[in-house]
């Protein structure tokens, strides 16, 4: 007889890091100035403003348009992301055999990304150009204990070159939530 009822998992006790209210507002401070540098970009085109007056003068490109539509589209999207995380109180918790990230729904605490440690192929702490983060490969993107309903593995893995990456927001940087899910995994797997 074949299971039909969705797995949900539950919220496991483990080392919790919370989103950062500081670096939050950070973030949500950068956003409205690229909402702003978006406005400022449109209403530079729309009224034909000349940005640099000199002998070879400037205005802002039909691209330049294209962006600042852009900017003003997704600011408004990045900042409703972040305030919903400290909303929700967002957290990434590394449990004895599991990384989860939980957050609080309706009363609740709600688990929306459980991986497993035996599901956990390779993990590392990274640093891009443009980020820190812990990129994470899995063994099998179908396990029937990882729970990521919102995460695409096989597109993270061809954009990002791994199948989940968290980066920072968090109150502890990257580099100790590194160190910190290291520790927990290699305890779980006995090393």
């Amino acid at each position: 007889m074949i299971n039909d009822k969705p797995f949900f998992p539950v919220a496991q006790d483990g080392i919790a890091f919370r989103r950062s209210i500081i670096k939050t507002f950070v973030f949500v401070f950068l956003y409205f100035l690229m909402f702003c540098l978006g406005l400022f970009l449109t209403w530079a085109k729309i009224t034909h403003q000349v940005l640099d007056p000199g002998p070879d003068p400037k205005a802002v490109t039909w691209w330049g348009l294209l962006i600042g539509i852009a900017m003003i589209l997704l600011a408004p999207l990045g900042i409703k992301q972040l305030v919903r995380s400290l909303w929700v109180k967002n957290r990434l918790v590394i449990a004895s055999d599991r990384l989860q990230i939980i957050e609080r729904l309706s009363g609740q605490d709600t688990v929306v990304l459980q991986i497993p440690y035996s599901n956990i192929a390779d993990f590392k702490y990274e640093t891009t150009k443009s980020e820190r983060r812990i990129g994470i490969d899995l063994r099998n993107i179908a396990d029937p204990e990882t729970y990521a309903p919102k995460v695409k593995f096989e597109q993270n893995k061809k954009v990002q070159g791994r199948h989940i990456c968290f980066s920072g927001g968090y109150r502890r940087g990257v580099k100790a939530i590194a160190a910190e899910m290291k520790q927990a995994y290699a305890k779980w797997a006995g090393n």
